[in-house]
């Protein structure tokens, strides 16, 4: 985010060259004969060049430096997840490489879920459970590199991909990776594949959008789209689930992005004129300001309804800080998240410019990590258990490709995956900011199928692999407005806490 989570919004940096559009990160036996040799020769018959290791490598060995360099070197990264991909250092080992080109270089990064659940991937179920087990016995005396495999497993899985489980052979068919850099390419997906449009990045406004009512992802960054550039008609595209419209120039956006009812991923990052963000459609999951220095209002968070978890991403956002309550800003808008509806919501999360967590958070520690005991009373009446907990980090960042992971661990013995993530991407940060983020304890038990367990202890830790220091950090249990124990907030809104 910087995204929360899921690092999926769309990047924009190009090199003057690249030497292959398209590398594709699959374990060989699992896919090689099937999906992946399918996928590779639609692409190879239209003219892209692909990159597929097809030898027959010994694995666990350290990646090769010419595999590395192709990856560098690569356009697009295609990972096929399959069932036993997690189970292959050597996969690993490339996947945190894209991983890295994805946060460093711009590298755009596109995940396919073969024979898979995505939540298996994200969440390192089933077998890719089994297969960690693995590897933290092997790797024993370098824990380290496995928590980074996981974290980046769940970072690619939190992308915006296909779920081929029930169309194994329809994707790509048809595809167009098209190496006209001179121009901006839209990808249109539909179920026959994908299809390219160029859009030449000196025009001053957009052709009309409408009959593109199939398009899933639009990416125009970077296009010096100025004001009144992106036309009212955007609202006609019924199926779009990304929207990439960072680096440009206009002030404001057009009231009929509201209409993108199917929109997942607005990315906005280093829109420098942007003043005002009102609204977004209401089942957005990411919405990316990091960046827009002159942003001053962004949408209300009590409108989101998506059924998983929603993140603001505003980072540098410094007009936005002065006048919206500077340190308070962020809880605020926690709060907005939490008033909009009498059902608990998966959960929310916004990083925002500030110094000083609030008194709100009335468990506080020193450091990267917190420890919090659920109070039993609370747990087994109906209607007054806790429905989940609010946690705010002070943090500072001294690398442009900075992340920072949060870890949960409940009654002292579940370790989940990386639940949250920050990652800075191209983005320097300035100064102090506060990432705070709610988390609602159905989701948390949806997530280790805990459905009939309840908890008595949290315990949260933030690490980093880059230069992020966490100064301190904070947590507040929510109640329910029924438990007879709570005491409203000053705002009289419907969140409790204790």
């Amino acid at each position: 985010m910087a995204s929360i989570g899921t690092q999926a919004s769309l990047t924009s940096y190009f090199p003057p060259q690249w030497i292959y559009d398209v590398f594709i990160s699959f374990r060989g036996e699992d896919t090689r004969n099937n999906f992946t040799s399918h996928l590779y020769t639609n692409l190879a018959h239209r003219g892209i060049d692909v990159y597929m290791d097809d030898r027959d490598l010994v694995r666990g060995k350290t990646i090769e430096v010419s595999l590395w360099k192709a990856i560098e070197e690569s356009r697009f990264s295609v990972i096929v997840f399959s069932r036993y991909y997690a189970s292959s250092p050597w996969c690993l080992d490339e996947l945190a490489k894209i991983v890295q080109c994805m946060k460093e270089m711009g590298h755009t990064v596109l995940p396919i879920f073969y024979d898979v659940d995505p939540s298996e991937v994200a969440e390192q179920k089933g077998n890719y459970e089994k297969a960690f087990i693995d590897h933290e016995e092997n790797f024993s005396e370098n824990l380290e590199k496995v928590q980074s495999w996981k974290d980046c497993l769940t970072t690619v899985a939190n992308l915006s991909g296909w779920d081929l489980r029930s169309r194994k052979h329809e994707l790509f068919d048809g595809a167009s990776f098209g190496r006209d850099w001179d121009c901006r390419t839209i990808f249109i997906n539909s179920s026959f594949g994908w299809v390219r449009i160029a859009v030449n990045p000196t025009d001053k406004v957009l052709p009309s959008l409408s009959g593109l009512c199939s398009l899933e992802v639009l990416d125009l960054c970077a296009c010096n789209l100025g004001e009144g550039a992106v036309p009212e008609d955007i609202g006609c595209l019924s199926s779009l689930r990304c929207l990439d419209l960072s680096r440009n120039n206009f002030v404001s956006l057009p009231k009929s992005l509201n209409q993108l009812s199917r929109l997942e991923i607005l990315a906005l990052e280093d829109c420098r004129m942007l003043e005002s963000l009102a609204e977004v459609p209401s089942k957005v999951q990411t919405v990316n300001l990091n960046g827009c220095r002159r942003l001053k209002k962004v949408p209300d968070p009590i409108k989101l309804s998506s059924l998983k978890r929603s993140e603001f991403n505003c980072l540098n956002c410094w007009e936005l800080y002065k006048h919206n309550g500077q340190d308070s800003m962020g809880l605020t808008m926690l709060k907005r998240y939490l008033q909009g509806s009498s059902n608990p919501r998966p959960g929310f999360g916004i990083v925002v410019p500030g110094h000083e967590i609030l008194g709100w958070f009335n468990h506080q520690s020193e450091g990267s990590s917190i420890s919090v005991e659920v109070l039993s009373k609370y747990l087994d009446c109906d209607g007054s258990g806790p429905m989940g907990f609010a946690a705010c980090v002070a943090f500072s960042a001294y690398n442009e490709s900075s992340s920072l992971f949060c870890h949960f661990k409940a009654n002292g013995r579940e370790n989940y995956p990386s639940l949250m993530c920050i990652s800075c991407n191209s983005i320097q940060v300035l100064s102090d900011h506060l990432w705070l983020f709610y988390l609602s304890f159905d989701y948390l038990k949806e997530l280790k199928e805990w459905q009939h367990e309840s908890f008595s202890n949290i315990e949260l830790s933030f690490h980093s692999y880059d230069r992020v220091k966490v100064k301190n950090c904070g947590v507040s249990l929510l109640y329910s407005p029924s438990s007879e124990s709570s005491a409203a907030n000053s705002s009289g809104s419907r969140l409790w806490k204790r």
